[in-house]
């Protein structure tokens, strides 16, 4: 349970930016409103994690295809320094935060769409899924790494259906 009053004490502000806040998550799925409790953390069920993956596993070759072409230099170097310093990530948690933000930088060309708007939503709702899987199968991080250099190489090369193909396996290995 999130109880407005006590977060806005404990952060040292008004309660208006808290109550934000928590709409914020309620649009991501991960915090509901329930008429009796308030709001409260919403918990994700193996079925919605797949759904939310099934989604991103459709989506992400159409972004790839929008992005390939029209990524610069400059984002897929800021990708770069991001998965270096994800290599050297002292938590799961971590990593999975910096993960969510190398996704966002290689889909910068294409931010503010609809399609940007529902990937990112979607890929929010994934990272606490992201964080449980990594502490379930710690190696896993070791192959994500591998794949997100990978990743930038398809991506400035052009190589459109190598980087579609990546981006779902790289997808389909987190469920």
């Amino acid at each position: 349970r999130l109880v407005q009053t006590e977060l806005a004490a404990q952060l040292e502000v008004s309660i208006t930016p808290v109550r934000e806040a928590l709409r914020d998550l309620s649009t991501e799925g991960l915090v509901a409103f329930d008429p009796h409790r308030g709001a409260v953390v919403r918990n994700l069920d193996l079925d919605e994690v797949r759904e939310v993956y099934e989604l991103r596993m459709a989506l992400e070759p159409l972004i790839v295809r929008r992005v390939i072409g029209a990524i610069t230099p400059e984002q897929l170097e800021r990708a770069d320094k991001l998965r270096h310093q994800m290599e050297q990530a002292e938590s799961g948690a971590a990593w999975a935060e910096m993960n969510r933000h190398f996704h966002r930088i290689l889909v910068e060309p294409d931010e503010g769409s609809r399609l940007s708007t529902i990937l990112n939503g979607l890929r929010d709702t994934a990272s606490s899924f992201v964080g449980m899987s990594l502490a379930a199968n710690p190696g896993r991080i070791i192959e994500a790494d591998a794949e997100h250099a990978e990743l930038i190489e398809l991506f400035r090369n052009h190589d459109v259906e190598g980087a579609v193909r990546l981006s779902v396996q790289h997808q389909r290995a987190t469920i």
